[in-house]
């Protein structure tokens, strides 16, 4: 009997001990965030269209923003609607240190499966970027500026080396 209480008081010990280890992230310290700021698209597609129509005629298109690490989505804008400018406080979910992170700017349209790229890109953060909070400005076809900043932890100093002994 005390045997078994014994055993299910280290199961639950045991359980409780993997909640903490598994539910921090490994990277909990060292984790970066990206900030979207603006996006700013061209008048009109890559391929000479207008970007959206309605029945008064042409009009801005419906912007939005993605941004993924490893295929698995960490930021979502919002739509701003009929702008060709628009300017977000967004900060994704933590991603590890030196992941490439893919940034798609949309047109969103009725279905999902209309939705116009007006760009996309691709960018790999390095501790040092991330520390100093950098913002970076990418440009593209149809995008002429999206604006993001990548934050992460303050880089740890090397300890100064010991004095030399004197003889």
């Amino acid at each position: 009997q005390k045997t078994l209480k014994r055993f299910v008081k280290m199961k639950k010990w045991f359980a409780l001990c993997s909640l903490v280890f598994f539910a921090v992230p490994a990277f909990a310290d060292g984790t970066f965030t990206l900030e979207l700021k603006s996006v700013k698209v061209t008048e009109k597609k890559a391929n000479g269209k207008k970007w959206d129509m309605d029945l008064i005629g042409p009009k801005g298109p419906d912007l939005f923003v993605e941004a993924y690490v490893g295929g698995k989505k960490i930021l979502n804008s919002g739509v701003k609607k009929n702008s060709f400018s628009a300017e977000w406080n967004v900060k994704s979910a933590p991603f590890a240190p030196s992941q490439a992170v893919t940034i798609k700017v949309w047109d969103k349209d009725l279905t999902a499966k209309s939705h116009d790229l007006a760009g996309e890109f691709t960018m790999t953060p390095t501790a040092e970027e991330a520390a100093a909070g950098k913002t970076y400005t990418l440009k593209g076809p149809t995008v002429s500026a999206l604006v993001v900043k990548v934050t992460g932890p303050a880089l740890k100093k090397a300890a100064p080396a010991p004095a030399p002994k004197a003889e």
